[in-house]
C-alpha cells in the first residue's frame, strides 16, 4: 500500500492535523504517516508521497518579503521544516499535495510569492463569511489534469487571507475564482497539486482519488 506524509500544524512536536485530512486519504487506499520531526531527506525515501495541510500564514521572508501586517500568523522554524519537505519530496519527483497554506508553501519552494492579506491588498474576501461556511465557484483549466476530477467548474469552500502571487519554476494556474484569486496549482512536469480551498472539509473524495490515483 503506498504511504503518505501528512504534514501540518505541530505544537511541542505534537501533531495536531485535523482528522479529516486522514480520513479522506484512507477513503482513496492510501496509508499515513506523520513524519515531525523526522528528517525530510529520511520522510522523502521513506514514503511515497506527501500532503501539507492548512495551517497558519507562511513567514514573508521565505518569498523575499517584508510583513505586509503586524498580525501574521506564522512559525518560521517550521515554515522552514515544511519547505525542507517540500524540497525532499520534489527532487526525488515525488507526489506533492498542497491544501491552503500548503499550496502556498510549495508555491514558495519553487520561488514563488505569495498575496500576504487578501482584504487589505485585493480588497476582497475569502474568509470570515458568518455562520455560514464560505462557498464560492472556481473556473478549471481546460489544459489542466484537475479538470478530469471536476470539470471546467466547480463550487469550493474558501477559509484563507493569503493566496499564491507569482507562481513558482515550472508551476502553472489550474483553477482561479471569479475576482482572479488563484484557486490551485500544478506542476507543469513535476507530480504537483495545490488547492487553494480545503477538500477534506468537502462531501465526496474527488481531488484526493484525483491526486492519488494521477500522480502514484
Amino acid at each position: 500500500m503506498a504511504k503518505a506524509a501528512v504534514f501540518g500544524v505541530v505544537e511541542n512536536g505534537v501533531s495536531n492535523i485535523n482528522k479529516r485530512y486522514f480520513e479522506h486519504i484512507h477513503q482513496s487506499g492510501v496509508d499515513t504517516f506523520v513524519p515531525y520531526p523526522e528528517n525530510a531527506d529520511k520522510t522523502s525515501r521513506y514514503c511515497d508521497c506527501l500532503v501539507v495541510c492548512g495551517g497558519g500564514d507562511m513567514n514573508p521572508a521565505f518569498y523575499g518579503q517584508k510583513p505586509w501586517k503586524d498580525n501574521l500568523k506564522f512559525n518560521t522554524e517550521l515554515d522552514k521544516y515544511e519547505l525542507e519537505l517540500i524540497k525532499a519530496f520534489i527532487k526525488r519527483k515525488k507526489p506533492v499535495l498542497g491544501i491552503c497554506k500548503g499550496m502556498q508553501s510549495i508555491n514558495t519552494a519553487l520561488g514563488g510569492t505569495l498575496i500576504q492579506d487578501i482584504p487589505s491588498m485585493l480588497n476582497l474576501c475569502h474568509s470570515n463569511c458568518g455562520a455560514t461556511e464560505c462557498m464560492h465557484e472556481i473556473k478549471i483549466s481546460a489544459r489542466s489534469k484537475l479538470k478530469e476530477a471536476l470539470g471546467l467548474r466547480a463550487i469550493v469552500n474558501s477559509y484563507h487571507h493569503q493566496c499564491v502571487h507569482l507562481t513558482g519554476s515550472g508551476l502553472t494556474v489550474a483553477a482561479a475564482s471569479h475576482d482572479g484569486v488563484i484557486e490551485a496549482i500544478e506542476g507543469t512536469e513535476l507530480p504537483l497539486l495545490g488547492t487553494q480551498w480545503h477538500p477534506e472539509r468537502m462531501a465526496g473524495n474527488a481531488v484526493f482519488d484525483h491526486f492519488f490515483g494521477t500522480y502514484l
